[in-house]
């Protein structure tokens, strides 16, 4: 019989599935709850293990091209395979250490990609990512003057969001519909955008970033900013789904296509901004080799 915390972590679950606004940094943290509530929650330690498994199970497949998600689950599943006697305490330390290690990226990333944005620059960005929010917020604190275009980000307009966070913090924004980010590229200074997850085929990101990269070469640099635990193992393979046609157009006679993300070349990329520094995509690459993934995945 189900436990009450398992049922719960896996409701928990099945809500950062549906989650279309959230960001891949946000959503681990939201994952990384769900695990932590769980563990804390423990009714009886002997089903404790088989629990812990399916719970991973179905969180690495709750958003399947999000790889911080996948790689909480994963490592999880790994630090049970290394210590098959390993209690509830011993899983919650670990998952907890995974946790903090993630928000320091996350600091260590916006001084990096702050050290990018000089006064007077003109900055462009896709979508909405709580990683490209702090380092426009770091860039800031640091005194510097600037002016960031933010597409809406179609079809739920998670871009009018950013737009209002950098209004409050003080930040000239212009905000333009996703078509028109083509030609403000004509006047920008450098691109540079989050990532969902990084995977041997390219940069799993908001629909319209590929284009935005492809545009960008020869004009101006394109930046991804992104933690390592981004990076898909080189030997995951994984589906972009389609989301719910409805979010675009509730219309019987017309088949329309909700296409949330794209993958774009790593060939593409600039560099890419990570707490282990400015990154050249042969190195993600490297990473991705040196991957494990677990028997139970």
């Amino acid at each position: 019989m189900q436990s009450s915390a398992y049922r719960k972590a896996i409701s928990s679950i099945n809500e950062i599935g549906k989650d279309n606004v959230s960001g891949a940094a946000e959503l681990m943290e939201k994952a990384g709850e769900c695990l932590l509530e769980f563990l804390n929650s423990i009714e009886n330690e002997k089903t404790f293990r088989e629990e812990m498994i399916n719970i991973c199970k179905n969180l690495a497949g709750a958003q399947p091209s999000m790889a911080p998600i996948f790689n909480l689950a994963n490592e999880s599943l790994l630090f049970l395979e290394q210590f098959p006697s390993a209690d509830c305490q011993s899983m919650l330390k670990n998952i907890q250490k995974r946790i903090e290690k993630a928000r320091k990226a996350s600091e260590e990333i916006a001084k990096l990609g702050s050290s990018l944005i000089e006064d007077g620059m003109t900055i462009i960005t896709h979508s909405r990512s709580s990683t490209i929010l702090e380092i426009f917020k770091e860039a800031k604190e640091e005194g510097k003057n600037f002016e960031v275009v933010v597409t809406e980000s179609r079809p739920i307009y998670e871009g009018r969001k950013l737009a209002r966070e950098l209004t409050s913090l003080n930040i000239d924004v212009v905000l333009v519909i996703d078509s028109a980010i083509f030609g403000m590229m004509e006047v920008a200074d450098l691109a540079i955008v989050g990532a969902d997850s990084i995977t041997r085929n390219g940069v799993v990101n908001k629909v319209g970033t590929s284009g935005m990269a492809s545009f960008a070469q020869g004009k101006i640099p394109f930046y991804v900013a992104c933690s390592m635990n981004k990076i898909f193992p080189l030997s995951k393979k994984i589906e972009i789904k389609e989301r719910n046609a409805g979010e675009i157009w509730n219309e019987r006679d017309i088949e329309v296509k909700n296409i949330y993300f794209d993958k774009t070349p790593l060939e593409s990329i600039t560099k890419f901004i990570t707490e282990e520094g400015l990154l050249a995509p042969a190195m993600m690459i490297e990473k991705m080799e040196k991957m494990r993934v677990s028997k139970f995945l």
